[in-house]
C-alpha cells in the first residue's frame, strides 16, 4: 500500500516499462523480437496448467514474460529475466481473459510484443479419490467439486475409457453419486462431465476398485458429541485375515491410536480430548494387501479444566452436577508420577512439591454421571502465576442485568482463542454459542429476561477447549444500543492496532499476523481485513465496510484503506482507521466526521474543521511518522467497495512545494514531467526510472538519498509534499 516505496522490485517494473516505451518502437523494424507461439493471440479454452512458448530471437540476450489481468500487468506471471524460450505455469485463473507481454533484450534495450488469450472455464473434478487410485471401495458415494456456472453434471463409469457400462448417473445437478456394486479388483474409468453455457466439458480419470472391506460402526462417520472414553468397532469381512486401526488428530495420522494387527472387530482406546475432531483409518488385510476406509468424528464438549496456577496451587472452575474431581500431575501427558490428589470435592489442589524449572502435565479428571472426563494442561513449574481469564460483564451471580452492550471478559494477551456459551441450564448452549473467537467481546441479542441463565467461558488449549469459568446471571433488559456497538468498534480498532509494533511488525500468533503472507510488517489492507473480521467475530450488527482513499488515485502507491462504520443514531458513516489507531470528528459540534467531511476539509484546506481521536497508547505518533500528512490521503475517495474516479481527480499541485535541482538531501519527493511518462535520475549511486502518469503528470511519492538529473536540459520538476496537520 501507501508505505511501500522505492524498493528494488518496483524499480525493476518501472525500468522495464520505461524501456519498452522508449525503445520498443525504434528497434522493432531492425531486430527480430520474440513472440508467443503458445498460447496464440486470441486463443480460447487455454488450459490453466500451461507452458508458455515463444520464438527464438537470434540477437536476444534474455527474455522476460509478464502475464496479467490487464494489458501490461504482471499480477499473474512475472518470470524475471530468463534464457529459455518457454515457461510453465501450473495454475492460471479459470475463464478469464489474460494479457501477455513478452520482452526481448537486445543490445541492452528491451522490446516487447503483446497478445491476449482466454482460459478454459473451471470444471468439476472427482474429490473422493485421486486419479489412478487403487482400492477404491466397491460401494460408496463418489463426490466431486462444484463448478462455477455449471448447469448440470454427469458421471459415467466403464471398463474402458469413456464407457458407461458399469454406472451412469444421468444428467444431474447434484455433486455426488451413490455407486453400488462396482466390480471388485478391476481397472475402471470415470468420466465426469460438466455442462457450462450449453457446452459439455469432460474430466477423465481412472482407478482400480478394491474388495469388500471393513467400515467403522462406532463411532459412525461424521458423528458429533462422541464420548471421550468411546470404544471403536467395525464390520466383519469374509476372507479378512487381520484389521488395523489408526486414530489421529490429522487425516491418516496415528498419534492417538495405533492398534497393531487385530483379529477382533473392536478396540478400546485411551480417553480422548474434548471438542476435538479425530480422523480414523480402518484397515482390512485381504490376500496379503491392506485396504483403508477413512472416517472422522468429533468428541463431546469439555466438562472441566484447570484455569489457574498461582503459588504452586492449581485451581479450576466448578462443574455442574459434579460427583468428584481428581488431579494427576506427571512428567508426561496423563501421567501421575509427581502427584495424585485422589478423589476430592474442592476446586483447588497444592502438590507437595514440583520439579524445578520443568514442564509438567496436569490432568484434571471430572466425574459426572458416573463417568470420568479428562483434560490435560501443560505448565512450567518455574512460572509462579498464570494470568487468569474471567468474565467482567456480566459478573457471576449478578441479577437484573441490562444487556445493552457486549459480553466481556479479561484476557491475558491478544493471542488467545475464546468461546462463550449461554443456556437455560448449566453446560447447555441452547441460547448462544459464539464459536471460536479471537476477540474478548461478544454481542448477545434477545437473551430471555426474568430467568436464570447459565454461561461458560472457554479457552482453546492446543486443540482442546478448557472451561475457564462457569457463571450465571439474570437479565432485566436485552436491548443492545447503537452507542454500545460504536464504542466496541472503537475498542476493537485499538485492539487490532496493538497486535503490531509502532513500525507495523505484527505480534506472532495474533489475528493480525494471520493475515500476513510472508512479510512481518502489516499494511493498511491487512489492518483493515483484521478489523472487519474482528467486528464479525464480535457479532456486531451495525453495518461496516472497507473504504479506499488516495492522494493520487492514478497510481497504486499513494493510497490507503480503512473501515467505515454506520452510526445509526447520527445516520452517517464514521471512520475507523486501525493503521493509525484513530477516528475523526467535526470540530463544530464534535459529532463523528465522515469520509466526505474529510475530503471536503482537505480540498478546501480547512484543517481546523476536523479533530482527531487517538484510540490507544501510540497517540499521534503514527500519523506524525507517516511519509505524507494524514489528511492528504482523503483528497480522493473510492466508491464503497470499489475504485476511484481517477478522471475527475483534483490537482495535487496546491499541496506541493517546488525544490531546486539537483537536490542532494535525502527525503520524500515527488517528480513531475509533462513531456514524458517516465523520468530518469540518479541519487549519485543508482540510476532510477520513475513513472509520471499520475495526476498532473506526477510520479508517486518516493524516498531518495538525492535527486540528480541524468540529462540536460532538465525537463522535470522536483517537489516536496506539504504537511499541515501532522
Amino acid at each position: 500500500m501507501a508505505n511501500r516505496r522505492l524498493v528494488a522490485s518496483k524499480m525493476l517494473q518501472a525500468v522495464l516499462a520505461a524501456a519498452a516505451i522508449l525503445c520498443g518502437n525504434s528497434a522493432a523494424g531492425q531486430v527480430d523480437t520474440a513472440s508467443l507461439t503458445f498460447p496464440t493471440n486470441g486463443a480460447t479454452q487455454v488450459p490453466v496448467a500451461t507452458a508458455f512458448q515463444w520464438t527464438i530471437s537470434p540477437a536476444a540476450q534474455t527474455y522476460y514474460l509478464y502475464v496479467g489481468t490487464m494489458p501490461g500487468t504482471n499480477d499473474i506471471v512475472n518470470t524475471g529475466e530468463i534464457q529459455q524460450t518457454s515457461f510453465a505455469v501450473q495454475y492460471l485463473p479459470y475463464n478469464v481473459t489474460l494479457y501477455a507481454t513478452l520482452f526481448t533484450k537486445v543490445s541492452g534495450l528491451w522490446m516487447s510484443t503483446t497478445s491476449s488469450f482466454t482460459t478454459q472455464p473451471q470444471t468439476a473434478a472427482i474429490t473422493s479419490f485421486p486419479s489412478n487410485a487403487t482400492g477404491v471401495p466397491i460401494a460408496g458415494v463418489i463426490q466431486w467439486s462444484s463448478a462455477p456456472g455449471a448447469q448440470a453434471y454427469r458421471l459415467q463409469i466403464g471398463t474402458s475409457a469413456g464407457a458407461s457400462d458399469v454406472a451412469d448417473s444421468g444428467v444431474t445437478q447434484a455433486t455426488s453419486y451413490s455407486a453400488q456394486n462396482l466390480p471388485p479388483n478391476q481397472a475402471l474409468y470415470a468420466t465426469l462431465q460438466t455442462e457450462i453455457n450449453g457446452q459439455w466439458y469432460a474430466n477423465a480419470t481412472s482407478f482400480t476398485s478394491g474388495p469388500l472391506v471393513a467400515t467403522l460402526i462406532n463411532p459412525p462417520d461424521g458423528a458429533t458429541s462422541v464420548p471421550v472414553n468411546t470404544s471403536f468397532s467395525w464390520t466383519s469381512v469374509p476372507n479378512a485375515t487381520a484389521y488395523y486401526l489408526y486414530v489421529g488428530s490429522t487425516p491418516g495420522a496415528n498419534d492417538i491410536v495405533n492398534s497393531g494387527e487385530l483379529l477382533a472387530t473392536s478396540y478400546s482406546a485411551r480417553i480422548l480430548a474434548y471438542s476435538h475432531t479425530y480422523y480414523v483409518s480402518t484397515f482390512t488385510l485381504i490376500s496379503g494387501c491392506w485396504f483403508k476406509v477413512a472416517s472422522s468424528f468429533t468428541t463431546e464438549p469439555v466438562v472441566g479444566a484447570i484455569t489457574g496456577f498461582n503459588g504452586g496451587i492449581f485451581t479450576w472452575a466448578a462443574v455442574a452436577n459434579v460427583q468428584a474431581y481428581r488431579i494427576e500431575i506427571g512428567t508426561k501427558p496423563q501421567g501421575n508420577d509427581i502427584a495424585d490428589s485422589g478423589n476430592i470435592q474442592s476446586t483447588s489442589y497444592a502438590p507437595a512439591s514440583l520439579p524445578p524449572n520443568s514442564s509438567v502435565y496436569a490432568t484434571l479428571l471430572t466425574e459426572v454421571g458416573g463417568q470420568w472426563y479428562a483434560n490435560v494442561r501443560t505448565f512450567n513449574s518455574s512460572v509462579a502465576v498464570y494470568p487468569s481469564i474471567a468474565m467482567t460483564f456480566p459478573l457471576d451471580g449478578t441479577t437484573n442485568v441490562t444487556i445493552d452492550g457486549p459480553l466481556r471478559w479479561s484476557y491475558a494477551n491478544n493471542q488467545d482463542i475464546y468461546r462463550i456459551t449461554v443456556g437455560t441450564a448449566p453446560g447447555i448452549a441452547d441460547l448462544l454459542d459464539s464459536g471460536a473467537t479471537d476477540i474478548p467481546e461478544y454481542f448477545a441479542y434477545g437473551l430471555p429476561t426474568g430467568i436464570t441463565l447459565y454461561g461458560q467461558l472457554l479457552t482453546l488449549n492446543g486443540t482442546m477447549w478448557q472451561l475457564t469459568q462457569a457463571f450465571s446471571f439474570t437479565v432485566a433488559s436485552n436491548a443492545v444500543s447503537n452507542s454500545a456497538q460504536l464504542q466496541s468498534a472503537l475498542w476493537a480498532t485499538n485492539f487490532i492496532r496493538e497486535m503490531a509494533s509502532p513500525t507495523n511488525v505484527a505480534v506472532s500468533g495474533t489475528l493480525l499476523a494471520s493475515y500476513l503472507d510472508t512479510q512481518e510488517s502489516a499494511t493498511c489492507s491487512e489492518y483493515t481485513e483484521a478489523l472487519i473480521y474482528a467486528l464479525s467475530e464480535m457479532n456486531v450488527t451495525n453495518s461496516y465496510r472497507s473504504l479506499k482513499v488516495a492522494f493520487d488515485p492514478r497510481n497504486n502507491f499513494d493510497t490507503h484503506v480503512l473501515v467505515e462504520f454506520y452510526d445509526s443514531d447520527q445516520g452517517t458513516w464514521m471512520l475507523l482507521d486501525p493503521t493509525f489507531d484513530l477516528t475523526v470528528r467535526k470540530a463544530a459540534d464534535s459529532t463523528w466526521a465522515s469520509a466526505v467531511d474529510m475530503m471536503n476539509a482537505t480540498r478546501a484546506k480547512q484543517w481546523n474543521t476536523i479533530t482527531y481521536d487517538f484510540l490507544g497508547s501510540y497517540a499521534n505518533n503514527l500519523a506524525n511518522a507517516y511519509y505524507i500528512d494524514y489528511p492528504l490521503l482523503y483528497l480522493n475517495l473510492g466508491a464503497p467497495g470499489g475504485g476511484f474516479d481517477s478522471a475527475g481527480a483534483p490537482s495535487i499541485l496546491p499541496y506541493l512545494t517546488t525544490l531546486q535541482l539537483p537536490d542532494y538531501d535525502s527525503g520524500v519527493y515527488l517528480l513531475r514531467d509533462i513531456t514524458t511518462p517516465s523520468i530518469q535520475f540518479t541519487d549519485g549511486t543508482i540510476n532510477y526510472s520513475i513513472d509520471s502518469t499520475g495526476v498532473d503528470n506526477c510520479s508517486y511519492i518516493f524516498y531518495a538519498a538525492a535527486v540528480i538529473p541524468l540529462a540536460s536540459p532538465v525537463s522535470f520538476q522536483l517537489y516536496a509534499i506539504n504537511r499541515y496537520v501532522f
